[in-house]
């Protein structure tokens, strides 16, 4: 993938995740109270900087036998991608509340949805999140375990840069569907959502 066509991709992903952590802000006053106490609990500032920290993966090439800095390149990916799914499920933690769902409980109490792991997200959103697409699925599963190739001592597979930019364009796209979920003060009559 060229490097234009990247930088395009992070441009458009950060500028995305700026205006979904930008709920925090201005989400008073037509956001559920429990989604707002979890948004001001959240460290959607640390979401972001991650976000933004994908240009270092664009501004060098690096090369595939450069494992600490392709584990790393996963890592920041798969974090994003969990912040992301926590970011909608905390908007509508409401609804999120009323599914029941074994998955999500611990000790028979239901998990916030800022506390699932990248695994019980991953579960919890196929057939709800992304009803019609087992591709989604799919692939934030590849993500995951590349991901947890941080844990460096056993062998796993991790991929290529130039999938890791490919999967990008693919987070993209998830982040685009993600943010077509999102009611947004301007877009909305509050009365309609509350």
């Amino acid at each position: 993938m060229i490097r234009e066509r990247k930088e395009k991709i992070v441009n458009e992903i950060i500028q995305i995740t700026e205006k979904m952590s930008s709920i925090v802000n201005n989400g008073d006053g037509w956001l559920p109270a429990e989604s707002m106490n979890l948004l001001k609990r959240s460290r959607l500032d640390w979401h972001l900087s991650l976000t933004k920290n994908l240009e270092y993966w664009i501004q060098n090439d690096f090369q595939d036998n450069e494992y600490a800095k392709l584990i790393l390149a996963w890592t920041n990916l798969g974090a994003i991608v969990e912040g992301s799914l926590k970011l909608v499920l905390s908007i509508f933690e409401y609804d999120y509340h009323k599914d029941i769902d074994a998955t999500r409980k611990r000790n028979g109490k239901l998990i916030e949805s800022n506390n699932l792991s990248l695994e019980k997200l991953r579960i919890f959103c196929d057939g709800k999140i992304w009803e019609l697409d087992k591709n989604r699925n799919n692939w934030i599963l590849k993500i995951q375990q590349f991901r947890n190739s941080i844990h460096a001592y056993k062998d796993r597979t991790i991929g290529t840069f130039e999938e890791f930019f490919q999967d990008l364009e693919y987070y993209l796209n998830l982040l685009k569907s993600i943010e077509d979920r999102i009611p947004y003060p301007d877009e909305i009559d509050k009365n309609d959502f509350l």
